[in-house]
């Protein structure tokens, strides 16, 4: 039986501007690959050029996934219609890591338009019935986040 958590009040996230700096957010279809990253506030979601992703808050990394079990610069974070995480080499055309497989995954089978959102406190999740309510705020259940 899958327990979904669901904030008792709404998920405030502010958003940044949708520039490829300043962007904190990926929808279905995006990917992140070697050398870019998502930035909010202090906090950044970097792909590195050895295929592992790293998050570094107020200049410190407090999050990394080491999925790579061979270097290569040929790697691609991408966000599934499904709303899953996924860690490709695309060389090898393999998955290297999924979200819903990982520590966090609170099961989001049966929601609508996931987001996956970096927050400027340090915190990373994908959000599944996400709604923007205004220009600064997005509504939604979390279904993964780097917080679990």
């Amino acid at each position: 039986m899958s327990i979904i958590l669901v904030f008792s009040g709404v998920l405030l996230c502010l958003l940044t501007p949708s520039s490829a700096a300043d962007r904190n957010l990926m929808i279905p279809g995006e990917s992140l690959g070697p050398g870019q990253s998502l930035t909010a506030g202090n906090t950044t979601l970097t792909m590195t050029e050895s295929c592992n992703l790293e998050m570094i808050h107020n200049g410190n990394k407090i999050w990394e996934l080491h999925a790579a079990r061979e270097s290569t610069a040929d790697c691609l974070l991408y966000m599934q219609l499904r709303g899953v995480l996924a860690l490709y080499a695309k060389t090898m055309n393999r998955l290297l890591w999924e979200s819903n497989q990982a520590k966090g995954w609170t099961g989001g089978l049966g929601f609508r338009n996931y987001i996956f959102v970096l927050r400027p406190d340090g915190v990373a999740t994908v959000l599944g019935n996400a709604t923007l309510l205004d220009d600064n705020t997005l509504s939604g259940v979390t279904v993964w986040s780097t917080a679990a």
